[in-house]
């Protein structure tokens, strides 16, 4: 089945309701200075409204290695997803310093996949996110890609996920188009800047749909009918 994973809480009303979906993780944005940044005095009780089975992600943007130590140690998150220019050395010593599982993201434009420096990375991170190059900006990008990054990445057992632009209309395009391990949604389950209980539920009702059909072999669009 598709994992999937909503992003940029910031209250604890929204995560309560998020976290009534099958989802697998719910990430919390941890870069200053961003629209959807997560308040630090309200993070505990977010974090704390988050049941068990549900990942928790910090989404973090080339912060020092204090201060994503600092957080890990502080607010035990179950995986970090590295959205800026993290080199594999950052990789590896975050690694061995927190044993935390990574995500990093990648630029799912770069052509060939081999000059991402996925070799250097792969022994470090345990999982993919192909994005956008202005990751987080809620834009999508070419799709046609993706399959040599799922082929660059099984020489390494690496999961490939996808985020950019994604909405309850285009993911079933995705998901039986290319099979992503998982996908990733912030803006796209909003309405006027807020999370929205109908998108989350399109959105997910969607995904599920489309990994059974990809299963099945086959399907057409639409086949729930949107509430």
């Amino acid at each position: 089945m598709t994992g999937i994973k909503l992003c940029g809480f910031q209250t604890v009303e929204d995560v309560r309701m998020a976290t009534g979906f099958p989802i697998e993780s719910i990430g919390f944005v941890m870069v200053p200075g961003r629209r959807r940044t997560v308040s630090l005095d309200h993070l505990p009780e977010m974090l704390s409204a988050v049941p068990a089975g549900i990942k928790k992600v910090a989404v973090l943007k080339d912060a020092s290695l204090a201060d994503a130590v600092t957080w890990q140690t502080r607010y035990s998150f179950d995986v970090l997803q590295l959205h800026g220019t993290e080199p594999p050395a950052y990789c590896e010593t975050l690694k061995k310093m927190v044993g935390v599982s990574l995500c990093k993201v990648f630029d799912a434009s770069a052509r060939p996949v081999s000059e991402a420096g996925l070799p250097e990375y792969a022994p470090w991170i345990d999982r993919i996110l192909l994005d956008s190059a202005q990751g987080g900006s809620g834009k999508s990008f070419d799709w046609t890609g993706i399959p040599q990054w799922q082929e660059a990445a099984k020489a390494y057992g690496l999961p490939v996920w996808v985020a950019g632009g994604l909405h309850p209309d285009n993911v079933g395009s995705l998901i039986r188009r290319y099979g992503p391990d998982g996908v990733d949604v912030s803006s796209g389950i909003e309405t006027d800047g807020r999370k929205d209980g109908l998108l989350i539920n399109r959105f997910v009702e969607r995904v599920m749909a489309s990994g059974d059909e990809e299963e099945r072999g086959g399907g057409t669009e639409g086949v729930l009918e949107i509430r």
